[in-house]
């Protein structure tokens, strides 16, 4: 739903020419075409001393090991990466939230008790979506694909927004779009347990409620609705928490620091001159 920047083609002499320019590459895709156009480069990058980053925000948990083996690259992170992996050189990178309160405003009074509001892609979630209409209430909006409940990306937003419970629950990615924008308002959020690694992650009844099993959500959903205080202080902790850690600026910033720009991206304006430079239609990337 982002809109897409217009780009000029770069031939792969051009791409050549210019990586003396840069201090890093990033492999963004483990997919067969970013790893064959990345493949043909890599003696370049070798050359040049050029550091590599592998990001895999696949809707997998596969390390792609085969990859890092080949590239050996300096820094690699992954969407999808699971609690029990040891394997400390490799760093989490979550999806984030783009909806920025000054293009989506937060609706403060509440007419929506419950919002869930989901694609078919995961049990969980029909088991969600049939427990919520069973109640049978007014004021609880939920449904999957697979009923024929359909809003529009606006309407879908403006509901989240007006809800004081917004429901997440993984799909086919166990890290989902919908976790990052349901706490972009003060809404209160319930959430499964899921078992990645989160950077700066969100913490139980203080900014965020997990839930063990469907009959588990049902009750939270009785309690906290009976107990405003708690509906709303949770709800404001969680967008504060997202608004500082979890927005597609700040996700970037932490992708600086941890590819060892801690120094740049605290004291000068590197991500302010990246963003600038994209905002003008760059070709090419500051990185």
């Amino acid at each position: 739903y982002m809109p897409l920047r217009e780009e000029l083609p770069w031939s792969r002499d051009q791409i050549l020419d210019r990586i003396k320019e840069f201090k890093l590459a990033v492999l963004t895709s483990p997919r067969t075409y970013a790893i064959e156009a990345l493949v043909d480069l890599k003696n370049e990058l070798t050359k040049r001393h050029l550091p590599l980053a592998f990001t895999d925000s696949e809707d997998s948990t596969t390390i792609r090991q085969d990859i890092i083996d080949f590239f050996e690259p300096r820094y690699v992170f992954k969407r999808e990466l699971l609690n029990h992996i040891p394997n400390t050189k490799i760093m989490p990178l979550p999806f984030s939230s783009f909806l920025y309160p000054s293009q989506y405003p937060d609706k403060k009074e509440k007419d929506i008790d419950v919002f869930f509001m989901c694609g078919n892609t995961w049990p969980l979630r029909i088991e969600i979506r049939d427990m919520l209409v069973e109640l049978n209430d007014e004021r609880i909006i939920a449904g999957c694909d697979d009923n024929g409940v359909r809003l529009s990306y606006k309407e879908y937003i403006d509901a989240m927004s007006r809800a004081k419970i917004n429901i997440i629950a993984r799909g086919h990615g166990i890290d989902t779009v919908r976790r990052w924008e349901a706490p972009s308002f003060s809404g209160i959020v319930l959430s499964d347990r899921l078992p990645l690694v989160t950077p700066f992650p969100f913490l139980d009844k203080l900014n965020i409620v997990y839930y063990d099993s469907v009959d588990h959500l049902k009750e939270l959903i009785k309690q906290l609705l009976a107990d405003k205080l708690a509906l709303r202080q949770i709800g404001e902790m969680g967008m504060l928490h997202l608004q500082k850690w979890h927005t597609t600026k700040e996700r970037a910033r932490y992708f600086l620091r941890e590819c060892g720009w801690k120094e740049e991206t605290e004291k000068n304006n590197l991500l302010e001159e990246i963003l600038a430079n994209a905002n003008r239609n760059n070709p090419v990337s500051s990185l």
